[in-house]
């Protein structure tokens, strides 16, 4: 290894375990020279690539100094296995992203894991960061693993990464399904998901939990953006229908309006807030407010904190959630 290369390294190890702290003024580079046995030519390099991976800044005529936000990488890598159009909730998301990326002088990329491009994408990931958004694939991880690149699952509880910034969705939808029933506006509470997503799931082992623990008999039913009106025109009609219904997802609740509506009861809605659309039931409906602007920003901060070595072995952060009454109940 170079010389310059073995004093950047020390100076850059020195930075991220706060030794050397946010503002705090560098040797200059002749002292550096002398301090490390090296030439001025090379105590200069080091302070160039410093400045130039965005650990430190030099001010003209008053020396370097350490950032108070180091910028430990350039670009981060945010892929998917949708195009971000297809997805509802993406733009909340990438709004939380994009807040802390622009404050720590960061560009965010979004590419798609079928993209032509993709492969060549990841193999200048140099000073680069992922976040696989929604989705997991095992062998990816292993290469980012292997390769050393900072990386983490964002809106999907992970199997195969070590670190992971979701949503608690188990645990909202636990509480919400208990806040309809302890509200008393419900003793058939009927529960519509969509199988095939992950997150979906994840929401009706929460419906499940509760059902046990305040003793209501679980109803549920599998549906789609498509058939999500089908389905609840079909509960609407039977002989006994649900008196309340909890909606998974984000658009699910949304298309299913005009049959709640058309059937003409008093049927109450719980729904979830996977994107800031959701929050024009809330005049009406029973909801579990989460922030997907703050789940964002806690995976870019998380992700900060594993390329800085703040953050190892395994872990998992949710942002905060709480259940909302409707702000004209019935």
């Amino acid at each position: 290894m170079s010389k310059y290369n073995i004093l950047m390294d020390d100076l850059k190890s020195r930075i991220l375990s706060g030794a050397l702290k946010p503002g705090e003024k560098l040797s200059g580079q002749l002292a550096l020279a002398k301090e490390h046995g090296v030439s001025a030519i090379t105590s200069e390099r080091a302070l160039f690539e410093l400045e130039k991976a965005g650990l430190i800044e030099r001010r003209s005529r008053s020396g370097s100094f350490v950032k108070e936000t180091p910028r430990l990488f350039s670009k981060v890598l945010v892929v998917t296995n949708i195009w971000a159009s297809e997805n509802f909730g993406f733009t909340d998301y990438y709004a939380g992203l994009m807040e802390r990326a622009e404050n720590a002088g960061v560009n965010l990329e979004i590419t798609r894991i079928s993209a032509p491009d993709f492969e060549s994408k990841m193999a200048a990931l140099k000073n680069k960061a992922v976040i696989l958004f929604g989705f997991e694939e095992p062998e990816l991880v292993k290469k980012l693993k292997s390769d050393k690149v900072p990386h983490l699952v964002m809106a999907i509880n992970s199997q195969y990464s070590d670190f992971c910034v979701t949503e608690n969705r188990r645990a909202a939808a636990r509480e919400l399904a208990a806040r309809l029933f302890h509200d008393g506006v419900c003793r058939r509470l009927a529960f519509i998901y969509n199988p095939l997503q992950t997150n979906h799931r994840t929401c009706l082992e929460g419906y499940l939990a509760s059902s046990v623990e305040c003793g209501f008999k679980p109803m549920t039913y599998k549906a789609d953006e498509d058939s999500v009106n089908t389905v609840v025109s079909g509960l609407m009609n039977r002989k006994s229908p649900p008196d309340s219904i909890i909606i998974s997802g984000g658009a699910m609740p949304l298309a299913a309006i005009p049959s709640i509506f058309k059937s003409g009861s008093n049927v109450k809605l719980g729904v979830f807030t996977e994107n800031s659309s959701v929050l024009n039931l809330r005049n009406t409906a029973w909801t579990a407010f989460y922030s997907q602007s703050e789940t964002g920003r806690l995976a870019f901060d998380m992700l900060y904190g594993i390329a800085s070595g703040k953050i190892t072995g395994a872990g998992i952060q949710h942002p905060p959630f709480e259940i909302l009454r409707p702000l004209r109940p019935a």
